[in-house]
């Protein structure tokens, strides 16, 4: 049975226990406001106390409603159909009018098709591709008027990489050049979301390179993102106007919930801007996307630099570790460090012309004798080690 006494003597620890970390507490934030020159009493610290409370009270509540908007995902954040329009999942219909795949240039090409269709490895990279392709579609939301179409995709990536290792580095390399040879265009600013007009590169030309007032015969693209974790992609064959119209229904709220970070700029509390300031907007954003993606590609450019002196040097410390060692051939050797030096063609053609040392035999009166390289000699070499026999003459 629990006695009073014990009851008491639990009661005053952990008394004390609450009384060593609040003044530890407040020992801390005292000493950070003197550090910055201001005074700190009791008062204040009082004050720091309800705000770091309030401050956890918030992020918890920002944290569960995180976590239910991941749940929810994005298609819930999808538009409505605006009066007048329908809404359905993408069909291979739609796919093919909004997502055309690329036509055979040639015969040649489509022998070559027909060859990689013929063997096992070919065909089911081929299936793999098409039910990727098939996923794909069916992830977009088609809305239609008429002959009118636009297609809106969202996608959201919950575990963003800075992709400064290998294979990020060579991406951000690649996008790097890219972006020299792109083209893009302001499109809007719709709640603080910069959208963009996809214009191709010179290598592929963009669906259409007006801002079209007219609606049933050219596919155009646009695309934006939200962060580093939310990217909308639209395919559309209608007017801007009704482009716009389909964008503003996005649940943007929603979607900057579902960051990491929530982006104060992002939102249903962002004013609506004048068509034109909005496409002045969004160009600049567009510009400052370029010139960030230009300089990422150019870090990663010289990264993979460094990466390659660093394994050319690697390989080359190691296979001549592995040679001394027996565990590779000479043969083997000569090639790692072709691969990580050169050819070696010019050291090869150096070691030709040096003299080459022909040893006398003792008590002959001649001692060492120097012998061109390009004559017969006495020395031959075996397993790379040279070995000279001793002249009789």
């Amino acid at each position: 049975m629990i006695s009073r006494f014990h009851v008491i003597a639990v009661i005053g620890l952990i008394l004390v226990a609450l009384t060593a970390v609040v003044g530890a507490d407040y020992y801390v934030q005292a000493k950070a406001a003197m550090e910055q020159g201001e005074g700190y009493d009791l008062a204040e610290y009082m004050g720091s106390v309800d705000r770091r409370v309030s401050d956890a009270s918030e992020s918890y509540a920002e944290s569960k409603d995180r976590r239910a908007l991941r749940k929810a995902g994005v298609a819930a954040m999808m538009p409505d159909a605006p009066e007048g329009w329908t809404r359905r999942q993408m069909t291979a219909a739609d796919a093919e009018i909004l997502m055309p795949l690329p036509e055979l240039a040639d015969q040649m090409s489509k022998e070559l098709m027909s060859d990689i269709m013929k063997s096992p490895t070919g065909a089911f990279m081929m299936k793999a591709d098409a039910a990727a392709r098939d996923s794909y579609v069916a992830e977009h939301q088609v809305y239609q008027a008429g002959d009118r179409l636009v297609a809106v995709h969202l996608a959201f990536d919950s575990n963003p990489r800075k992709g400064n290792g290998l294979m990020g580095s060579v991406q951000k390399m690649v996008m790097g050049q890219l972006a020299n040879v792109s083209a893009q265009s302001g499109f809007a600013l719709v709640q603080g979301v910069a959208y963009r007009q996809e214009r191709g590169t010179f290598l592929h030309g963009a669906p259409d390179e007006g801002t079209r007032t007219d609606t049933a015969t050219t596919r155009r693209e646009f695309s934006a993102e939200i962060g580093r974790q939310v990217r909308i992609s639209v395919k559309s064959t209608a007017s801007d106007d009704e482009v716009y119209r389909i964008l503003q229904g996005i649940d943007y709220d929603g979607l900057n919930g579902m960051l990491d970070e929530k982006l104060a700029d992002v939102g249903s509390h962002v004013p609506t801007l004048p068509l034109p300031v909005q496409r002045r907007l969004a160009q600049q954003a567009e510009e400052e996307r370029i010139a960030r993606i230009k300089a990422e590609g150019d870090a990663a450019t010289e990264r993979l630099m460094g990466m390659s002196g660093k394994l050319s040097a690697n390989v080359s410390a190691v296979a001549t570790k592995e040679a001394k060692a027996g565990g590779l051939t000479d043969g083997a050797v000569a090639w790692f460090k072709s691969m990580t030096q050169g050819d070696g063609s010019e050291t090869a053609a150096a070691e030709e012309d040096k003299p080459e040392v022909k040893v006398r035999r003792m008590g002959s009166g001649g001692g060492l004798q120097m012998q061109g390289g390009s004559g017969a000699g006495n020395c031959t070499t075996v397993g790379g080690v040279k070995r000279c026999r001793i002249s009789s003459e």
